[in-house]
C-alpha cells in the first residue's frame, strides 16, 4: 500500500502532482480503512477530523497563547497551560488513531 507513496517521494520533482496524487490516495485509503475499522462511516470520520478536531486544537492553542500575552498572572498561566495541554493530547490521540490505522492498511 505505501510502495506508490515511496516511489513518489523518490521520483523527481519533475512532476510533483504525482507525489500529491499519491498522498490524496493514500489518506483516502487510510480513512475509508480507518471507517472499516471503527464502523463509522467515511463522511463523519471527515467531518470529526477536519470540522471538529482540527479547529478545536487549533481554538485551544489560539486561546492559550492570548492568555499567556495578555495575563501575567499565575492563575491565568495554569489555565493556558491545561487549555494547551489538552489540545496536545487531542492532537496525539488523533496521531495514534491514524498511525494505528496506516499500519494495519490491507
Amino acid at each position: 500500500m505505501l510502495t506508490p507513496l515511496l516511489a513518489a517521494i523518490n521520483s523527481p520533482i519533475a512532476n510533483p502532482s504525482g507525489f500529491f496524487d499519491h498522498l490524496c490516495n493514500f489518506c483516502i485509503d487510510l480513512l475509508t480503512h480507518l471507517s472499516h475499522i471503527t464502523g463509522l462511516s467515511y463522511g463523519l470520520i471527515n467531518i470529526l477530523l477536519f470540522i471538529i478536531i482540527g479547529p478545536l486544537c487549533t481554538l485551544l492553542l489560539a486561546t492559550s497563547t492570548i492568555i499567556l500575552l495578555s495575563s501575567p498572572s499565575s492563575r491565568a498561566r495554569l489555565i493556558a497551560r491545561l487549555l494547551a495541554i489538552a489540545a496536545f493530547i487531542l492532537m496525539l490521540l488523533v496521531i495514534l488513531i491514524l498511525a494505528y490505522a496506516a499500519i494495519t492498511l490491507p
